[in-house]
């Protein structure tokens, strides 16, 4: 797992921590917040789910827009690290967006 930011970043009464990448099983990305997740996970893992209207290209992983996506993705998205790269799309219950990671790591 790597840090990703340089400051702690704060999800209100949630925890102040930093973001780390590492990779789900299939090779997705994934973005944990505190050293062991212990604040949240601002990516979910969609693989293996049909009927996904976006497709992941490089740096690019899934975020949710509801739930915890409501505590992550705001403190997130404020650190400069990462870009809108889809419209929301909607797979089962969940409301859905693609991110990507304007770093290279």
């Amino acid at each position: 797992m790597e840090q990703i930011t340089k400051e702690p970043v704060s999800f209100g009464t949630c925890g102040i921590g930093h973001l780390f990448k590492s990779c789900y099983q299939s090779g997705n990305i994934v973005i944990f917040a505190g050293k062991a997740g212990q604040i949240g996970k601002l990516s979910v893992c969609l693989f293996g789910c049909i009927n996904i209207p976006e497709k992941l290209k490089e740096n690019e992983f899934f975020v949710k827009l509801h739930g915890t996506g409501d505590v992550m993705n705001g403190p997130c998205m404020e650190t400069g690290l990462f870009e809108v790269a889809s419209k929301s799309f909607k797979v089962h219950f969940g409301i859905y967006q693609k991110w990507r990671l304007k770093i290279n790591s």
